[in-house]
């Protein structure tokens, strides 16, 4: 999810800061090549995971969490996990740390340039920023609650970790379609109607 939210930050980044290149540099078919390079990225990534995982031996099998991934299959093993264990630090780099890296600079470089410009370009172009930079905050706080389910949720009470695996399954899904529907001016104007007849009726 960061690579795709890394390639919409410099989609913003390329509109902003070079708007008079961006047809130029993003045409439908780089943006397709992009899109099939990390998609195949991802799957590639996500393969290897499982076959890594897939041959394990495992001792104990009882889950004690509500949710079971790659990592709590592992601590299941009969023995240590070393290679799985530095392929997903080489993952969580490669895949997460660095594409959020790049959607922070990006960010700063853009803010950058908006200070510089009038009142009405910068409100453009925070109209445009606005979705995304909520959207990939929204994906990075979930990300850190599903870090933390996975490090402490034998030390935190059953609530709090049911709560928080869930916040990072179900909260970003419910949230975009908000996020993103909101700038639709169909959608604006709807609920603007919406408003205005409540405002009648009270």
């Amino acid at each position: 999810m960061f690579c795709l939210l890394a390639l919409m930050a410099y989609d913003r980044y390329v509109s902003i800061c070079k708007p008079l290149l961006y047809h130029s540099i993003m045409t439908p078919a780089k943006v397709k090549l992009m899109l099939l390079l990390v998609y195949s990225i991802l799957s590639l990534s996500s393969g290897i995971q499982v076959y890594l995982t897939s041959r394990l031996t495992l001792c104990r099998h009882t889950v004690h969490k509500l949710l079971c991934d790659s990592l709590v299959i592992a601590n299941l093993s009969c023995k240590k996990t070393t290679v799985i264990s530095v392929y997903g630090l080489c993952c969580a780099i490669c895949l997460i740390i660095f594409p959020f890296v790049l959607v922070v600079l990006s960010y700063v470089h853009i803010f950058t340039v908006i200070l510089k410009t009038s009142k009405q370009p910068q409100w453009r172009a925070l109209q445009t920023c606005t979705p995304h930079l909520v959207a990939f905050i929204n994906f990075s706080v979930a990300s850190f609650s599903g870090f933390i389910y996975n490090r402490v949720s034998h030390q935190v009470p059953k609530t709090v970790s049911i709560f928080t695996g869930l916040n990072f399954f179900v909260i970003p899904p419910l949230l975009h379609p908000i996020i993103y529907g909101i700038k639709m001016q169909e959608i604006r104007q709807s609920i603007h109607k919406l408003m205005k007849e409540k405002n009648i009726h009270l």
